[in-house]
């Protein structure tokens, strides 16, 4: 049996009362058992809902074929004009999701060259992010034409003022989120061929499967 002191008691109190004339709380050990019980349940049912989740979520081959939602983007660099979505109708086209601040979307300009370079079907459309911190377009503007710069590059990029294009196509995600750089493979009737997310060259060989499958 554990005994606790009445915690309603201050410092002052407890000094100038006789030990032995507080009343102690007692907590029989039944009540510790419940209370962990009650800990356990409550961990389950988290556990549970996480999972629900997971398994709820669009697994990536389900997402082939279905159509890109409605999205707007507004110019940020080397455009002039608002994208839509419906502009892709007719046109296969790569949708890169990138950062200037992100590590991997440095390392992975090789790779989204030699993409490009390899399908010349194929045009890009580019969205800038920030990956900390808030957005402000005229920072964000300066990091990407330094980027784009330093890399040879001249995409049309645009950037998601509204959050409302991010929000659509996280929900295309398996997990309900994207890292940096994620590439969406579109087809010229909008439909989904492909997502490609991160730098490993796994990721990068069922990208090209995809669309030679296409």
């Amino acid at each position: 049996m554990l005994v606790l002191l009445d915690p309603s008691l201050t410092l002052l109190q407890m000094m100038n009362h006789n030990p032995k004339s507080v009343e102690p709380t007692l907590i029989s050990r039944p009540q510790l058992n419940s209370f962990a019980i009650l800990g356990l349940c409550a961990a389950f049912m988290l556990t549970g809902v996480m999972v629900l989740a997971w398994l709820g979520s669009t697994p990536r081959k389900e997402i082939q074929g279905k159509l890109l939602p409605t999205i707007s983007l507004e110019p940020l660099t080397n455009t002039n004009v608002e994208f839509s979505s419906n502009q892709l109708i007719g046109k296969k086209t790569f949708i890169y999701l990138w950062s200037p601040e992100s590590q991997a979307c440095r390392d992975n300009v090789p790779q989204i060259k030699q993409l490009i370079e390899k399908h010349p079907g194929w045009s890009i459309v580019s969205v800038a992010f920030v990956e900390k911190g808030g957005l402000v377009i005229e920072s964000l503007r300066a990091e990407v034409e330094k980027f784009l710069t330093e890399n040879s590059l001249s995409w049309p990029t645009y950037v998601d003022s509204t959050g409302k294009a991010t929000m659509e196509l996280t929900l295309l995600m398996p997990f309900g989120s994207f890292g940096f750089p994620t590439v969406f493979a579109v087809d010229e009737q909008g439909k989904l061929v492909h997502i490609c997310e991160g730098i490993k060259d796994e990721e990068w060989k069922a990208l090209e499967q995809a669309i030679a499958a296409n």
